[in-house]
């Protein structure tokens, strides 16, 4: 599993932590992070081929451990430095809302 390469480009140094699997009704969801990026794929379509199907969530600190809620893949449970919380996973975001685009000039000299 990795993130494409435009992503990655973007959240810089990627370090995962132990990937977990969503196990409600069987595997459908791995969860993961990397530094403050909270990462959860749908593994349904990664089977398919489609390795671009992931949400991200972007915290204040690095997430230090994350699991999905037992038996629910809708929900997570992460573990910031100074907090444990629970993130629904409608909160999440496609990688193209999340992370900002890299500005990119053309500059173009025309001479006569």
């Amino acid at each position: 599993m990795q993130l494409n390469p435009e992503h990655a480009a973007q959240v810089g140094s990627i370090k995962f932590t132990p990937a977990r699997f969503g196990t409600g009704n069987g595997e459908k969801s791995i969860i993961t992070s990397t530094g403050p990026y909270l990462i959860i794929w749908d593994f349904k379509k990664v089977k398919r081929g489609d390795t671009s199907a992931y949400t991200m969530r972007k915290h204040n600190a690095d997430v230090i451990a994350e699991n999905f809620v037992y038996n629910n893949d809708r929900e997570a449970i992460i573990t910031l430095p100074d907090d444990v919380t629970t993130i629904a996973r409608d909160s999440m975001y496609r990688p193209e809302k999340l992370l900002t685009p890299q500005v990119r000039y053309c500059i173009t000299n025309v001479y006569r």
